[in-house]
């Protein structure tokens, strides 16, 4: 069959086609073995669907039997031929022939089925055998296929000439060409740089250039032979690794027939394949090894000439900067002498003139004649003195400018001459010429030595670019010499250079030859036999051409520095000497003549300008101090005229006190003999001020006059000498004495006359204010004015006033917070309002009595507790100011209203008598002082006072009782006529005040509290539907992690269930595998239960909470629009006979009509009005279906107990009242379905977890089976059974 043909091609490459079974791997062979078992599974699948087939036959049969038969017995019946219990039986028998037949035929069924199943076993058993012969047939074939692979492996290039340790060696080579590149750059830059760059700090700098370079060479080939030898390391363990996987993997096979003579793998591996693995490895540190050497030995070769390099041009260097150090100083010896003497000179020059400046000054202090001509005569003998110092400077000069030739070839001589023991080179000695003056001995051992030089310099050729006048320069070694000598080469590795250097160019630029340095120095190679390394050094010949290049550069710098010394001009320097004398001496000539006509001269005249300036300067000092007496005199004249007409003032204003008739006409004389007193003390106070000037000020004017004239004496501008000065400060300190005498004197009339002021000021104006006293007496005694006489009465108005002031304070505090509630109602609508962004209460704040009273703040609560104050406050204000009717008065009376709790959102109000827990009084102790706190804030003192009419009977009375008292027994007709204007006044107040409070009231009814309901039960509703999805959140996330669990367990259960449980030895693996599935399936159906469980407590507890909330926040509202005054309660008010009563519409009163009742009955008042709850159980109701849990607190309640609603409100109807019950249906349908669509998602979630979980166990029990081999139930009963239990 399809089957059996299938296993077939599958077991074919183990049994037939087995060339090349040995490539293949364990996998794709053990696939062969998982496909033929899912060959045999689909085989029982097809059995089952057979099995399947054949029942539905026969359930096909039966039913169309049993029409067949229900349709005999409907015909026979219809046709009356037989008893119905005869058709029964005749039914009965025919149907037992059927059963018996169907048992038949599904036992032939489970017969085939067997049979099928059998042969289908037997066939299994015969594929496993199979496979397992061809299983053995691999292993032989893999064992001589891996090891054929790893053989190939060693003998590849990956052992014998590695690309990686073939890359590593090109990179040796580039570094010994670039390493080689930077040394010949530093060379070049040796022999290239100028005498002048020659320096020893350039010359360290290389020197830090060359050993950067050696270290960066010496680490770039440590790590390059290090990261070799790591190559070679690992290598090494690449072929351990290999050998040890060949090893692993051949005992993995077993296949032993192919091990021959060796008792194990590794024996084998030993003897067969790891001697060609080692010698490979051998060969590569054998290379290894070599490089590192050759590297090592052409770095050190390389090092050694850059090292003699490097002290040779360090020695150039040094000469270099001695000649530019030399230079300078020399250059600076010949600047140096020549400005010392002209530095001495001009000091000289300069004391010189101090001494004349001297001269001048004592000539322009001299205050004689006399004394005048001997500083002439001085002055003109030390101009002399100074002529003779002119002309020695001018010797001296010259004398240092005519040797400074001479002295510039000495010197680049003695510099040639250290510069040529470095280059080769040496000077020819200068004649030798016998000094008269030395010692006879010393001067023979000079000429002897002189000679000895001659003959040693014999026969040296002329280097003629180095000779110049006065120096002429020998060539003692060519400059093949001196790089030898710098080198320290052997004349054998010259000729070896040479000879090489002349031969073809090899590989590279043509300043590097490849030379061998050793015969016995092998080129190590690779496998293939190219070379690795590049034998590199230093061209001798070029070296030889740069040292004799040196040479000419040293030269032409020296040649450079002559030119530079000689471009001083002498002559033309010593002439401008003489030149500069020459005009010295002319204009010294003339300075006599200036001694006498500039100095002398105008000294003599100064001298008799300054005696007139000063006697000028006194005569006007004195004149000013006769007029500031005079001043002084006028001014004490007029004090005593002032004060004489102000006591003629004050007389005949004391006059006219009798002539008074009221208080402030007494008052205003009063004001004018206060101001006629002000007058004169100002007066005074102007001529006081005066002489106080005249006695301090003025003659200090003066002595700062005299202070001026002596700074303008001591000042370089009038040219007073020092002598001058001493006199007149004297002759100015006696003028100043008289002036401070003359102040004392003046100082001293001012303090008396001051002292005598206060005197002249008070005694007129106390007489006038005794008589002004006698007049206010007698005046108030009269007219019941005054502190004693007028206290009833200011007494009465001040209490008036008072009572005015509380109710206007009042009305403003009602007015902010009537705007406080605006504000709050038109906060957003269908939002959670936070406390924070509401606008501060002005006169109280509702936050801080829910934090005392531990209850949470809610929005609501705060519009309902503000609304419920202004409500209170209108009450209130309207019963003290008797606004009211006096029907309906005691309906305001802050008694009679309801006590609403504010703190408690769930609770409407505070009961009458508290019985309960100690918390339960705590908290309506706390409502009740929350509307007396806020009320007295709000009211003041209204909220304790009697009414209007109350206070001012009160006020009238006691005033009445004052004026006895002061009035001896009898109530002046003044205080009677001002009693009756008092109270029409506060008549008239009261009636303003109550207008605007009926005012406040319409609108409150009229226009705010029309948005009040959409705020109140859209903030409520939206709070709400936030604490329904957040509860139903948390009742999630309680078990999201220990879900989570569930699922990692089963997860990591079925990882476990795999093939391999189906052998009979993994059989207690597996029981105890499915034990702990079934615990965790256990577990997880019984938190799928708790899960539903407490979902459905939180959704109810979540409807009962919103259902008493919206239920008590509705009559809260009701009570307090119920409590808020109407406009037909209030009195009335003049002006309200003008106004349009408003009529009950023609709809209305034809409905009362037709019903019979009257259309007045409810007067001035509103209609009453019922206004029904909100449906208790709707929301509860939602959850009595699947999955959720009964519902115990319903489980016996009738249709009629799940339609009921919250207690129903007696109140009354207004569009206010309709406004609040529609909207607090529209918002509580709002709820509504939101609540049914969190209900909906949450139980579906519920139900897609317990849907995923018994997925997941039919999912598990189905791999139980199948691995166990066991047959999947068929549709009958036991499948069924088997399925319900699952």
């Amino acid at each position: 069959d399809e089957a059996s043909d299938r296993a077939d091609a599958l077991l074919d490459p183990l049994e037939k086609n087995t060339e090349e079974l040995g490539g293949k791997t364990e996998e794709q062979v053990r696939g062969v073995m998982t496909a033929l078992e899912r060959v045999t599974a689909r085989r029982r699948q097809d059995i089952s669907k057979f099995e399947a087939e054949l029942f539905g036959i026969d359930n096909d049969r039966k039913e169309r039997s049993v029409l067949l038969l229900r349709g005999l017995a409907e015909a026979l019946t219809a046709a009356a031929h037989k008893v119905p219990g005869e058709i029964e039986r005749l039914v009965e028998k025919k149907t037992l022939d059927l059963d018996a037949v169907l048992l038949e035929n599904q036992k032939a069924v489970k017969v085939l089925t067997s049979k099928l199943l059998v042969q289908t076993l037997e066939a299994s058993k015969a594929n496993k055998h199979r496979w397992h012969e061809g299983l053995v047939l691999w292993k032989q074939k893999r064992h001589r296929h891996t090891v054929e692979l790893c053989m190939q492996r060693i003998c590849s290039p990956e052992f014998e000439q590695p690309p990686g340790m073939v890359d590593l060696l090109g990179t040796v080579k580039d570094q010994q060409c670039k390493v080689f590149d930077g040394r010949m750059e530093l060379v070049t830059a040796f022999f290239a740089a100028p005498l002048q760059g020659l320096t020893t700090g350039n010359t360290r700098a290389w020197e830090e250039q060359n050993t950067m370079l050696n270290d960066k060479a010496g680490d770039a080939f440590d790590r390059l032979f290090a990261d070799l030898k790591s190559f070679v390391d690992d290598l090494d363990a690449s072929g351990e690794s290999m050998l040890k996987t060949l090893v692993e993997e051949l005992k993995v096979h077993d296949a032993r027939a192919e091990w021959g003579e060796h008792e194990s793998v590794d024996s084998l591996i030993d003897a067969d394949i790891r001697p060609p693995l080692k010698e490979h490895l051998e060969s590569l540190r054998k290379l290894l090894i070599s490089v590192t050497g050759n590297v090592s030995r052409q770095e050190e070769a390389q090092h050694t000439v850059m090292t003699q390099l490097l002290a040779y041009f360090m020695g150039v260097a040094k000469k270099g900067e001695n000649l530019r150090k030399r230079m300078d100083e020399f250059d600076m010896n010949y600047k140096g002498e020549e400005d010392d003497c002209i530095h001495d000179f001009k000091e000289e020059l300069a004391k010189n003139e101090g001494q004349m400046n001297k001269f001048k000054e004592m000539i322009d202090d001299a205050a004689h004649h006399e004394d005048l001509d001997g500083l002439k005569q001085k002055a003109f003998d030390f101009l002399n003195s100074m002529e003779q110092h002119y002309r020695d400077h001018a010797a001296q000069l010259l004398e240092i400018h005519n040797r400074y030739p001479g002295n510039v070839v000495t010197f680049l001589r003695d510099q040639t001459a250290g510069f040529c023991q470095e280059l080769g080179l040496v000077l020819e000695p200068l004649p030798h010429e016998p000094n008269a003056d030395a010692d006879p001995q010393a001067a023979a051992e000079a000429a002897k030595a002189a000679e000895t030089m001659a003959a040693e310099l014999e026969g040296l050729a002329e280097w003629t670019e180095g000779s110049r006048e006065g120096c002429k320069v020998l060539e003692k070694m060519f400059p093949a010499d001196v790089r030898d000598k710098v080198l320290a080469v052997s004349s054998a590795k010259v000729s070896e250079a040479v000879a090489a250097a002349e031969a073809p160019p090899a590989e590279g630029d043509g300043e590097a030859v490849e030379l061998e340095e050793s015969t016995s120095q092998e080129v190590p190679t690779l496998h293939d036999g190219s070379t690795v390394l590049a034998m590199l050094d230093f061209d001798l010949q070029w070296l030889e051409g740069n040292f004799g290049t040196l040479r000419t550069t040293v030269f032409i710098q020296l040649n450079t520095d002559r030119e530079r010394l000689g471009r001083i001009d002498t002559t033309a320097v010593t002439e401008e000497v003489r030149r500069q004398l020459d005009q010295r001496l002319r204009r010294h000539t003339n300075r006599k003549g200036e001694v006498q006509v500039d100095w002398y001269v105008p000294r003599y005249s100064t001298v008799a300008k300054h005696k007139d300036k000063f006697e000028r300067h006194l005569v006007e000092v004195v004149k000013k101090s006769q007029g500031h007496d005079e001043t002084v005199q006028e001014l004490c004249a007029q004090m005593e005229k002032e004060e004489n007409r102000y006591k003629e003032q004050l007389e005949r204003l004391r006059g006219r006190l009798a002539e008074a008739e009221t208080l402030p006409m007494l008052t205003a004389f009063e004001r004018q003999a206060g101001d006629m007193a002000a007058a004169f003390w100002e007066a005074c106070q102007a001529i006081k001020g005066k002489l106080l000037y005249l006695a301090t000020r003025a003659p200090q004017e003066l002595v700062k006059a005299n202070k001026d004239f002596l700074k303008i004496c001591r000042s370089a501008e009038e040219q007073y000498s020092q002598s001058e000065v001493l006199f007149y400060s004297s002759e100015v300190e006696e003028v100043n004495s008289q002036l401070e005498k003359k102040a004392k004197e003046r100082e001293d009339r001012t303090r008396e006359l001051e002292e005598q002021l206060d005197e002249k000021k008070q005694e007129p104006l106390k007489a006038f204010m005794e008589q002004y006293a006698e007049a206010v007496e007698d005046l108030s005694a009269s007219k019941g004015y005054g502190k004693k006489y007028g206290k009833p009465r200011r007494k009465a108005q001040g209490l008036c006033r008072a009572l005015i002031a509380s109710s206007v304070t009042v009305r403003q505090n009602l007015s902010e917070i009537v705007e406080y509630l605006d504000a709050l109602c038109g906060q957003p609508v269908d939002e959670v309002i936070d406390f924070s962004v509401l606008p501060r209460c002005p006169k109280f704040r509702l936050r801080n009595y829910f934090d005392s009273a531990g209850e949470p703040w809610v929005f609501a609560a705060e519009l309902l507790g503000v609304l419920y104050i202004v409500v209170c406050t209108l009450s209130v204000l309207g019963t003290h100011l008797q606004a009211f009717k006096e029907d309906r008065a005691s309906l305001y009376k802050l008694a009679n209203l309801p006590v609403i709790r504010v703190l408690r959102e769930a609770e409407v109000l505070c009961p009458a008598e508290v019985a309960g827990d100690e918390a339960t009084k705590a908290v309506v102790s706390a409502e009740q002082g929350l509307r007396q706190g806020c009320l007295e804030m709000v009211l003041g003192e209204v909220f304790k006072a009697d009414t209007w009419d109350g206070v001012i009977k009160s006020v009238i009375t006691d005033a009445q009782k004052d004026s006895q008292e002061t009035f001896k027994a009898t109530v002046p007709d003044f205080m009677t006529k001002f009693l009756a204007d008092m109270q029409e006044t506060a008549r008239v107040a009261r009636l303003e005040a109550a207008r605007g409070l009926r005012e406040w009231a319409d609108k409150l009814r009229d226009e705010t509290l029309l948005r009040f309901p959409d705020i109140l039960f859209g903030e409520l509703t939206a709070r709400a539907i936030t604490e329904l999805r957040q509860g139903t959140r948390e009742a999630q996330a309680a078990t999201v992690a220990t879900w989570a669990e569930f699922d990692a367990k089963r997860s990591a259960h079925e990882q476990r269930l795999h093939p391999g449980l189906s052998n009979p030895n993994a059989e207690e693996q597996l029981r105890e595998l499915i034990e702990a599935e079934a615990e965790r399936s256990e577990r997880a159906q019984a938190m799928a239960v708790e899960d539903c469980s407490r979902m459905a407590q939180c959704l109810r507890a979540q409807a009962d909470f919103v259902v008493q909330r919206l239920s008590a926040t509705f009559e809260s509202a009701i009570r307090i629009v119920d409590g808020l005054p109407l406009h037909t309660h209030f009195d009335a008010l003049p002006g309200d006979e003008q106004a349009e009563t408003p009529r009950m519409s023609i709809k209305r009163r034809m409905r009362h009509l037709h019903n019979g009742t009257s259309v007045d009955q409810w007067g001035d008042g509103l209609p009453e009005r019922k206004w029904p709850g909100v449906p208790r159980y709707d929301l509860r109701v939602l959850l009595r279906t699947k999955p959720w849990p009964d519902d115990e607190s319903l489980a016996e309640a009738t249709e009629e107990t799940l339609q009921e609603q919250t207690a129903t409100i007696d109140s009354f109807r207004s569009p206010l009242h309709k406004r609040l019950f529609e909207r607090r249906g529209f918002y509580y349908d709002r709820y509504l379905a939101e609540f049914r669509a969190e209900v909906k998602r949450r139980g579906a979630e519920l139900a897609s977890r317990s849907e995923h979980e018994q997925t997941g166990q039919r999912t598990w029990q189905s791999s139980v089976r199948q691995l166990r081999g066991e047959v999947a139930p068929g549709p009958g009963p036991g499948a069924v059974a088997e399925g319900a239990a699952s």
